[in-house]
Order: structure tokens, then sequence, then C-alpha cells
């Protein structure tokens, strides 16, 4: 992936996160969870743009322990948004 493509996708969550908290999160409303349920599906994408398989083999399985910890938050953000 591109390095454009990388921050366009950075900026999409980023944005995507404010409008919820000020659209949702604010008010109290019944989906303010989706403000978490979106940062915790972000994180596995952003340790995903810095494994290297060339790199130490003490830090990828470290970031690849930490990315596989997070990863099941992934799908249930698109579970969130189907039931919206």
């Amino acid at each position: 992936m591109t390095k454009k493509n990388r921050w366009l996708l950075r900026i999409f969550f980023w944005s995507y996160m404010l409008y919820i908290y000020l659209t949702v999160y604010l008010k109290g409303e019944v989906y303010s969870f989706l403000l978490l349920n979106t940062f915790l599906a972000y994180i596995p994408i952003e340790i995903g743009f810095y494994i290297n398989y060339r790199q130490n083999n003490f830090w990828f399985f470290l970031l690849f322990l930490i990315w596989l910890l997070f990863f099941p938050n992934a799908p249930y953000e698109l579970t969130d948004l189907f039931h919206l």
C-alpha cells in the first residue's frame, strides 16, 4: 500500500471517529458505543502498516501478537454499520 493510501485511510478513520464523537457520543444516544468500536477496529489497521517481514523477529512477533489481539474488533465494525 502506498503512503498516500495509508494517509487517506488514516484521515478517513479519524474523521469518522470525530463525526461519531460530535454527533452521537456527545448526545448520549444509543449508538455511542460506535466510537470505541471504531477505535478498536483502527488499531489492527495501524499496526498492520508497521509489520515488516524483514525486521527483527522479536519486533515482528510482538507486533503480530498485538495485532492478533485487536483483530477481532475489525469485523465488529462491519456488523455495527450493518445494524445501523
